[in-house]
């Protein structure tokens, strides 16, 4: 089978320094903050669902007289599977796997009992802005070299860095 290779922009990262959790994502893709804030968007239209649900630290519904503990399980599951969908799409990649395993990215952690996805995802993010900074800076030398002359020239009140009526060869 024939093969085309070219740098794709694909990096990867081990979640928590862990080698057996791997993503492997293009953190420089532009379109990841718009798929976030469509995910997010659609994540709190599909909250509204499970909003009566009660659930304990690990996740698990409790039942209420709102939702029979089997309705509880169906909507947390089906939104679990929803946050899991999300992620992968924001990040074009199959990343739910890596970062949660077999957890629900709905389970609570730290000292201040935040989402486990909540939290992946601000660490996430925050590589990405990373890396996006980076290829800001560099994109800003490349283009530099050729828009340097043009900006020393408009700072001496001149239109183009060379002579009016000649062109650059």
């Amino acid at each position: 089978m024939a093969n085309i290779s070219f740098e794709d922009g694909f990096e990867v990262f081990t979640i928590n320094n862990d080698p057996e959790r791997v993503i492997r994502i293009n953190p420089k893709d532009g379109n990841i903050l718009a798929r976030f804030e469509k995910s997010m968007k659609e994540l709190r239209e599909e909250s509204a669902g499970i909003s009566g649900i009660e659930v304990r630290a690990d996740g698990s519904p409790v039942e209420t007289q709102e939702f029979s503990l089997a309705e509880s399980v169906k909507r947390l599951q089906e939104f679990n599977e929803s946050i899991n969908q999300k992620l992968n799409y924001i990040f074009n990649a199959d990343v739910a796997e890596a970062a949660f395993g077999r957890q629900s990215p709905l389970s609570l952690v730290g000292k201040d009992n935040r989402f486990l996805f909540e939290v992946f995802l601000e660490a996430a993010l925050e590589a990405v802005k990373e890396k996006l900074n980076e290829a800001a800076k560099s994109i800003e030398k490349r283009t530099e070299k050729y828009t340097g002359a043009y900006k020393e020239a408009a700072l001496k009140g001149k239109k183009y860095p060379f002579l009016e009526g000649q062109t650059r060869v």
